[in-house]
């Protein structure tokens, strides 16, 4: 939760995980067919499959927020001081002056 900013914001994305989730806890079992048993080929290669998706998104989002960094370093600056009022205003991440990405 890091990389966002705004209460309502937070809300949505913790929402969003929680959500997709729920939904693979539901799929997950349902690949592992009983009548591969016991080597469940069906089951290991969509695990393999999720795993090596779940590295390229992980990859894409570190490289994606790299680049927004380079991008507000160059416009704002890598020293930004904010006042009191700003940190607690209800901002987004894209709209709050001096935020970074953590990758």
């Amino acid at each position: 939760m890091a990389n966002v900013a705004g209460h309502t914001k937070k809300l949505t994305v913790t929402a969003s995980i929680f959500v997709a989730y729920c939904t693979a806890m539901i799929i997950g079992p349902q690949v592992f067919l009983q009548r591969e048993a016991p080597h469940y080929s069906t089951g290991y290669n969509s695990l393999m499959g999720f795993e090596i998706g779940a590295i390229t998104m992980l990859a894409a989002y570190a490289i994606g927020c790299k680049m927004e960094n380079r991008i507000r370093d160059k416009r704002e600056g890598t020293e930004v001081t904010l006042t009191t009022e700003e940190m607690v205003e209800d901002k987004t991440d894209y709209e709050k002056r001096g935020f970074r990405y953590i990758y």
